[in-house]
C-alpha cells in the first residue's frame, strides 16, 4: 500500500483480504458438507485467524529496531533459505488456486447470465476459456499490478451486497406460506475435511497482514482494527451460511446464488461478482508470476529480466495450466478449496507456530 491508510481504509483492506465475496458464496455448501456443526467451524476459524494475525504482525518486530517486511521474509528470518522457499511454495499454491477459482466463478456467473438473457444452455467450458482470456489480457499488457483502494472498496461493497441479498431472500422465503423445511444434518464426520477447509480458505488473509499493517497511519492500532474487522467478517459469514442452509438444507448449491431463481437483483449480484473476480484474478496471478520471474532471473547466469515475449509466454503457461485444471478435474472447486485451505493452514498455523517458536524462544 503506497498511501497511509486510515483506520477505516485499513479495516476495509482487511475485510477484502479474506477472499470475502468468493469465500462467502461457498459457505452454505460448507454447512451442507459438515452439517450445522459448520457454524461452530466458522466461529472457530474466525478466532484462530484473528489470533494468528495479531501474532504474525508482532513477530515482524521480534528484533528491536528492525521490522521484517513480508510473510516470506518472516520465514527467511526464522529458517533462512529453507524457510523462505517453504513459504513461497505454499503461498504460490494458495494464490494460484484462488486465481483458478476466480476464473471458474466468473465462468459460472457468465453462464448463468447468458442462460437467463439469451437462453444459452450449459456452456461452462466455453465461459472458462473466455474468462481465462480476459484475465490473461492485463497479465500481458502490464508487468505488475497492485490493488487500489477503489478496488478494495468495490470488493467489500460487493461482499456486503451479496450477503444482504441472500439473507433477505432467504428470510422472505422462510416466511412464505408454501415453505417446507428441507433436510439438514447436525454433523457429518466424513464431510468435516471439505467443510472446515472451505471455511478456513475464506479466512485466508494472514499472508497480507504485514502489508496492511505497514500502510496504516498508526500501526499500533492494527490489533484492534483486525479484531473489529474479523468480528464483522465472521458475523457476515455466519449470516449467509445459516440463512441459506436453513432454506435449502442439503440441496444448497455452490455458489449459493445458483440455488435461487433468476431475478434482476440476483443478476446484479452476478454482474458485480463477475467484475470483481475478473479484476482481482490477474492481480493474484501476477503477484505469483512476478516473484517467480524475479527468482528465475536472479538464479540465471546473465541475471537479466524477462523480455516482453518471454514474460508473456511464461504467464500464458500459468493461465493455461490453471484453465486446463478447471476444465479437466471433476469437483474442481472442492479440490482447489481444499488445496488452498491446506496451504493457508500450513502457512498461517503450522509453519507460523514454528516461526514464532524460533523467533521468540
Amino acid at each position: 500500500m503506497n498511501q497511509q491508510s486510515s483506520l477505516v481504509a485499513a479495516g476495509d483492506s482487511i475485510e477484502h483480504s479474506y477472499g470475502a465475496t468468493e469465500g462467502t458464496l461457498q459457505l452454505p455448501a460448507a454447512l451442507k458438507e459438515g452439517g450445522w456443526a459448520g457454524v461452530f467451524y466458522i466461529l472457530l476459524s474466525g478466532i484462530i485467524s484473528n489470533y494468528t494475525g495479531i501474532l504474525t504482525v508482532r513477530a515482524l518486530y521480534h528484533r528491536e529496531g528492525l521490522r521484517v517486511k513480508t510473510f516470506s521474509d518472516l520465514g527467511h528470518s526464522a529458517y533462512g533459505l529453507t524457510g523462505l522457499r517453504f513459504v513461497k511454495y505454499f503461498k504460490h499454491l494458495a494464490l494460484i488456486s484462488a486465481g483458478a477459482i476466480f476464473i471458474l466463478l466468473a465462468a459460472i456467473n457468465l453462464d448463468a447470465l447468458s442462460n437467463s438473457y439469451f437462453g444459452f444452455q450449459d456452456h461452462i467450458q466455453l465461459w472458462v476459456v473466455i474468462s481465462s482470456i480476459i484475465v490473461f489480457i492485463p497479465m500481458v499488457l502490464f508487468k505488475e499490478a497492485h490493488e487500489s483502494p477503489v478496488m478494495s472498496f468495490f470488493g467489500t461493497f460487493t461482499t456486503v451486497f451479496v450477503i444482504v441479498i441472500v439473507s433477505v431472500l432467504s428470510v422472505i422465503r422462510y416466511f412464505s406460506k408454501d415453505f417446507i423445511s428441507p433436510p439438514t444434518t447436525l454433523f457429518k464426520f466424513f464431510g468435516f475435511p471439505v467443510s472446515i477447509s472451505s471455511i478456513f480458505f475464506a479466512f485466508g488473509g494472514n499472508l497480507l497482514w504485514p502489508e496492511v499493517e505497514k500502510g496504516m497511519k498508526n500501526p499500533k492500532d492494527f490489533d484492534k482494527v483486525l479484531t473489529l474487522s474479523n468480528a464483522c467478517v465472521t458475523l457476515l459469514y455466519m449470516s449467509i451460511a445459516i440463512s441459506a442452509y436453513l432454506i435449502f438444507g442439503n440441496n444448497v448449491l455452490s455458489p449459493v446464488l445458483l440455488s435461487f431463481q433468476s431475478s434482476p437483483i440476483l443478476d446484479t449480484a452476478y454482474i458485480l461478482i463477475t467484475l470483481h473476480v475478473l479484476l482481482t484474478a490477474p492481480i493474484l496471478l501476477m503477484s505469483v508470476t512476478n516473484e517467480m520471474e524475479h527468482d528465475m532471473c536472479k538464479n540465471s547466469s546473465d541475471s537479466q529480466e524477462f523480455s516482453i515475449f518471454g514474460r508473456s509466454v511464461f504467464r500464458g503457461l500459468i493461465i493455461t495450466a490453471s484453465s486446463a485444471t478447471v476444465l479437466v478435474l471433476p469437483n474442481f472447486e472442492k479440490l482447489v478449496a481444499f488445496m488452498g485451505a491446506i496451504s493457508s493452514s500450513i502457512l498461517c498455523l503450522v509453519s507460523f507456530y514454528f516461526f514464532c517458536l524460533n523467533q521468540f524462544l
